[in-house]
């Protein structure tokens, strides 16, 4: 099986689509056209479940919680990020899609309370798709890039 089956099942699941803009879903490191042998879930990719899923060959990890959440500074030795790309390892992330995901994180907790009356804090339009654009715009033009980007179903600028 290739690390982009277990991604089309996540995708299932839980759609990165249903995910909070801010977070930092789906595959973040890794090749989704490599073999998968091994599978781990985990809360938090830490030291600990580095050393286990190298122990045990473990070819892709489910991490609820994203290990790269801020833009990275650094990518050195001392980096666990930097261990599982040289490793080949791939982590994926399903964070905040499968909290809100019909049967997810939060259906358990409110079954798990006895909640009957349940709705979102939030509604939230699933996002079809994600823009991402990153450029320097001359500040004479920063408007006009603006508008021609919003107007485009982008996003925004900020």
């Amino acid at each position: 099986m290739l690390v982009a089956d277990v991604i089309a099942v996540m995708e299932q699941i839980a759609p990165i689509g249903l995910a909070e803009s801010w977070d930092n879903v789906g595959l973040l490191v890794g090749d989704a056209q490599r073999t998968a042998r091994r599978v781990m879930l985990t809360i938090d990719y830490t030291a600990v479940v580095a050393e286990e899923a190298s122990a045990t060959e473990c070819d892709l990890i489910i991490a609820y919680h994203p290990p790269i959440f801020t833009p990275l500074k650094r990518l050195n030795t001392d980096s666990l990020i930097f261990h599982a790309v040289q490793r080949g390892l791939a982590i994926y992330s399903p964070h905040t899609a499968i909290d809100v995901a019909d049967g997810g994180t939060n259906d358990v907790l409110a079954d798990a309370l006895g909640m009957l009356d349940r709705r979102p804090l939030q509604a939230i339009e699933p996002r079809q798709q994600q823009c991402k654009l990153v450029t320097f715009v001359p500040p004479s033009h920063l408007e006009a890039v603006s508008r021609a980007l919003f107007d485009a179903g982008c996003g925004r600028i900020g």
